[in-house]
């Protein structure tokens, strides 16, 4: 799922809120790409300990992209390209 060519975040994104990870976007310190693939990072690192993960979206890299693309043409909403986890102990 990661790539190679794949950058890491310029930016320390441990620990930080949605609006901190949003402002470093919207400065363009920050890309979606580098942020899903760094939480994608931590994913593989970590799960095989904690085994919290039942899915994972194989489309997240590209929608990653596409949020950047859209970023800079100043469209797509203002959560655009920030990844989320859906916990799946809530009834929907």
């Amino acid at each position: 799922m990661l790539e190679k060519e794949t950058a890491w975040p310029r930016v320390d994104v441990f620990e930080k809120s949605a609006v901190e990870l949003l402002a470093y976007m919207e400065k363009g310190e920050l890309t979606s790409l580098e942020l899903t693939a760094w939480y994608l990072h931590r994913i593989m690192v970590y799960d095989g300990l904690l085994n919290a993960m039942i899915n994972l979206n194989e489309k997240v890299l590209e929608q990653a992209k596409e949020c950047d693309r859209l970023r800079k043409e100043g469209k797509g909403g203002p959560l655009c390209g920030l990844p989320i986890v859906v916990k799946d102990n809530m009834p929907t």
